[in-house]
């Protein structure tokens, strides 16, 4: 029992680290290491899944709308593209 105990928390860990540095990169607008590519929209964005998160690259309206970091269960490709394009509308319309 304390083996599998143990097991578990090595593989918790390594999962964290793995998600920490992903999340790191994508705050710091480099690309994530530990995703793979699972998706290429029509405009040019791209949808990299890791365990138990996506990361999305979004390109919109010519805009270079950089890294966006989601978990699984939220926000979808959509509503990550809106807040990029309401981001970028705030910053030439104040």
């Amino acid at each position: 029992m304390k083996k599998l105990l143990v097991l578990l928390l090595i593989i918790v860990l390594v999962l964290a680290a793995l998600l920490g540095v992903d999340y790191l990169n994508v705050k710091n607008k480099n690309k994530p290491i530990f995703v793979v590519k699972t998706e290429t929209y029509d405009d040019g964005s791209v949808r990299y899944s890791g365990i138990g998160y996506h990361v999305y690259h979004i390109k919109v309206l010519g805009l270079d709308g950089g890294y966006h970091f989601r978990f699984w269960f939220t926000d979808d490709v959509d509503k990550v593209k809106e807040k990029v394009i309401r981001d970028a509308f705030e910053e030439i319309l104040p």
